[in-house]
This record gives structure tokens, C-alpha cells and sequence, in this order.
């Protein structure tokens, strides 16, 4: 990779009322590395992205190539999926 910010791969956020606790949005990214990624998000008081503390805006969560292909395959259209992460779908 020749870049040297992370590489969005995706945005996905949950199919609730954008008011609602549990309603959440994310956008995974893969690090300039190629080896980590992040899933930067907002979210709910019931969601995995509420924000740590009443001032912050989201929550960053950084992630194993295993757990961002996880989430991706959940979340991402599977041609997004495929692009990213084809050599880990022939090796499950």
C-alpha cells in the first residue's frame, strides 16, 4: 500500500430510528499497514458505538484482519467482502 491514511472499505449502521438506543452507524477502514483495521462509529446507549464519554462523538474499535473480515461478511455487501478479504473467504 502507498498511502498513508487508513483505506475505508465500508460504511453500514442499523436499520432503527437514528433516535433510537440502539441505533448505530460505523465505517471500517484498513489501516495503512494492511495488518489492522479500525470500525470508527456512533451509536445509541445500547449499541457497541456509544461514545465513552458525553463530549466524544463516536468510538474507534481497532480490530484483527479475522474480526473486520467478521464484521465486513455481517454488515457489507459481499462484493465489498470478496474485494478485501478473498484470501480469508477460500481458507474458511
Amino acid at each position: 500500500m502507498t498511502q498513508d491514511r487508513p483505506q475505508l472499505i465500508g460504511k453500514a449502521q442499523a436499520n432503527a430510528d437514528p433516535g433510537a438506543s440502539e441505533f448505530w452507524m460505523a465505517q471500517l477502514y484498513r489501516n495503512a499497514d494492511g495488518e489492522t483495521y479500525l470500525l470508527a462509529g456512533t451509536g445509541g446507549s445500547d449499541s457497541d458505538f456509544e461514545p465513552p464519554d458525553p463530549s466524544a462523538k463516536g468510538k474507534v474499535i481497532e480490530m484483527t484482519e479475522t474480526e473486520a473480515y467478521n464484521w465486513a461478511a455481517s454488515y457489507l455487501p459481499i462484493d465489498t467482502v470478496e474485494e478485501f478479504f478473498d484470501h480469508l473467504i477460500e481458507e474458511i
